[in-house]
């Protein structure tokens, strides 16, 4: 998802959780803001990662027109969880990425997956959408791809085709493995 961002020159903002778990080796280069502009990194201690910076990011310039959140990342029972509910309240449409979210735990992913669920049920009401509240969307990597580029004559479409193979090479059983929490404001 972040290297598909770079491509697209889509806004992504990362959080790293302060002072336990660094950004992992493998998605350094993808997030590193000196080499993709479009890319933010934020330390947090908040289990959310909408702190105050990051709200004020997604509030400022062209990103205060964007209402859609691409999220994933690690844990998705505590983290995640807590950002797509802040998100939810400030208005926002959600898309958590299921095959980009992880816990430690299968249970408490499944149970994260599962409450995600019912929220985006629940959202998704009349009566919930009317009073203003956002909405919770479940999705794959490689649908929110597809429905950001809707046509193969996208001119950044081959050059999201390898990642593309290589995100359906990586679906064994289902699940694709996941490293880092983000999200790209769409």
């Amino acid at each position: 998802m972040c290297q598909a961002s770079n491509v697209l020159g889509i806004p992504c903002i990362t959080t790293e959780q302060r002072p336990f778990k660094p950004t992992v080796a493998e998605l350094t280069a993808e997030i590193d803001p000196a080499a993709h502009p479009n890319h933010l990194t934020f330390t947090k201690s908040l289990f959310s990662m909408l702190t105050h910076k990051v709200a004020a990011t997604l509030s400022s310039g062209a990103n205060a027109a964007r209402r859609h959140v691409v999220l994933f990342g690690i844990e998705a029972h505590v983290c995640v969880m807590q950002t797509a509910r802040d998100l939810l309240r400030e208005g926002f449409h959600v898309h958590i990425v299921v095959d980009g979210v992880s816990s430690q735990n299968q249970v408490d992913r499944d149970t994260a997956l599962a409450r995600f669920a019912a929220e985006a049920a629940r959202a998704g009401s009349a009566a919930a959408t009317a009073q203003g509240a956002g909405v919770l969307h479940l999705t794959t990597a490689e649908s929110v791809l597809f429905e950001i580029l809707r046509d193969a004559q996208h001119p950044h479409f081959k050059a999201l085709l390898p990642a593309l193979k290589e995100l359906a090479k990586t679906k064994q059983g289902g699940v694709a493995p996941s490293a880092g929490q983000g999200g790209a404001k769409l």
